[in-house]
């Protein structure tokens, strides 16, 4: 069995036909590909196993190999400006250089990397925000880290007042220094409640603006300096807020077996990742 991975253009708020041609810029032969970050169209970074961070300058068509002394996976990666940029991963159990729950910063344009944060215990952070560049948020399933001071300090944050590992969060998106949202879930064991907190002061304090309690399949969220915003989950599972998550409003999608799992905005066009359960097709 299958199963088939689709990208959906939600919406295009262009007029006028679209061509697009895709074609290879990096491969490799062993291994996987992590993480891919681009800051801009000549300048991108790849992560791949086994352990190699690279840079491109000219969009693709030639690469660098980086200076980074960690050998687990790097799930995501931000930069504040050229210079200063972080990344986060991790892995399940103790190896190589690093221990889990890794972070690593460059303030050199990534040519070289340092260890910020290492974990004491097996797991991985699956989201990083950088806001500024002092200002950082990772998220796991075992809790939100938040530096201020660039990954000198870091506190640990509880929204919920759980004990340690009963609140899990996802994807961490910020529209002003001081105006966040998290996506967050309660674990299985008091109540596996999936919700969406908002900051407005920067994240000292957080109030809920979501909460689905009955579904359970929120994956990800976008929301933009406007107010509107999108949830997006399993079984064409999809949320519309336009005013900053005070009001929620269902979208009805046609094929209901759509799971969809990462939705990203970018210059007014919403793409959506997901693949499509009903696909059992063999190969």
């Amino acid at each position: 069995m299958k199963t088939r991975t689709t990208l959906i253009l939600l919406f295009i708020f262009i007029a006028g036909h679209i061509h697009a041609q895709w074609s290879s810029i990096d491969s490799i032969t062993m291994g996987s590909i992590n993480s891919v970050y681009f800051m801009n169209a000549d300048t991108g970074f790849v992560h791949s196993q086994p352990a190699v961070m690279r840079r491109t300058l000219n969009g693709g068509q030639s690469w660098d190999t980086l200076d980074i002394t960690f050998s687990g996976y790097i799930n995501d990666i931000d930069f504040a400006n050229a210079n200063v940029g972080y990344a986060v991963g991790g892995a399940w159990f103790p190896f190589g250089t690093h221990y889990p729950f890794a972070i690593v910063k460059t303030i050199d344009g990534g040519l070289t990397w340092d260890s910020i944060y290492t974990g004491t215990s097996g797991g991985v952070f699956d989201y990083l925000e950088v806001v500024t560049e002092d200002i950082i948020y990772a998220t796991s399933n075992a809790g939100m880290v938040h530096s201020v001071d660039g990954g000198a300090t870091f506190d640990t944050i509880y929204i919920l007042g759980l004990p340690l590992g009963a609140e899990q969060y996802s994807r961490v998106r910020f529209i002003s220094p001081s105006k966040g949202y998290v996506m967050g879930k309660a674990g299985f064991f008091v109540g596996n409640l999936m919700t969406l907190h908002e900051t407005t002061d920067s994240g000292k304090t957080w109030q809920s603006v979501y909460v689905d309690s009955t579904s359970n399949f929120s994956n990800d969220f976008v929301m933009t300096p406007t107010g509107n915003g999108l949830i997006v989950g399993n079984g064409s599972y999809v949320e519309r807020t336009s005013n900053f998550g005070t009001t929620w409003q269902r979208i009805a999608m046609a094929d209901t077996n759509v799971l969809l799992y990462q939705i990203e905005e970018v210059d007014g066009h919403l793409y959506a990742k997901g693949s499509d359960a009903s696909d059992t097709t063999n190969g």
